[in-house]
């Protein structure tokens, strides 16, 4: 009988030892998990392009000192295959139309893209002019925009930054949101 009582609390022990050391290794195993996600994230971020739209205006190189657009990347990694599409949400001569620019191959960390007026892919409706004109920061012109960017980033991840114009910003341009896509 003391031999079964002994057996039986040596066999308890040991499965209490056990439940232990397995509880203690998924804990172990969920710290790893979440130290590899950060890992990755912190990755990510290294070399994550941010793409801003800001105005320029330069009397020599703009006619009738209108202001053009310019993308800066502002991020840690160059932005690769940038596709512009506006949407026009107010009226004026271009209401509720898509513009649509051309692809720019990359800007790299730093860098600016200047958006001429060749970048605009032409609508036989519209001059390419008008379309330029119209997205313009001054109150007697201004009509809400919405400026679709999508971009990818060294590892082939695609990113997408919705920004509005919006006169209560110094640059005139609200970032609505600006994410990875999934």
């Amino acid at each position: 009988p003391n031999n079964i009582d002994i057996q039986s609390i040596i066999s308890f022990l040991t499965l209490i030892i056990v439940f232990w050391y397995t509880y203690e290794t998924h804990i172990l195993r969920k710290q790893s998990e979440k130290q590899t996600d950060e890992i990755i994230k912190q990755k990510e971020l290294s070399i994550r392009p941010f793409i801003r739209l800001l105005y320029y205006s330069k009397q020599e190189t703009c006619e009738l000192g209108r202001k053009l657009l310019v993308l800066t990347n502002e991020g840690t990694g160059p932005a690769i295959d940038i596709s512009i599409t506006v949407k026009n949400k107010m009226n004026g001569p271009i209401k509720n139309a898509d513009i649509k620019f051309l692809k720019i191959p990359v800007i790299n960390q730093g860098d600016q893209c200047i958006i001429w007026d060749s970048y605009i892919e032409v609508n036989p409706m519209q001059s390419t002019w008008t379309k330029m004109h119209y997205i313009s920061p001054r109150a007697d012109v201004f009509n809400e925009y919405i400026l679709k960017i999508k971009y990818q980033d060294i590892l082939n991840n695609d990113h997408i930054a919705l920004i509005k114009t919006n006169i209560k910003y110094t640059d005139a341009f609200e970032i609505i949101e600006q994410k990875k896509i999934l």
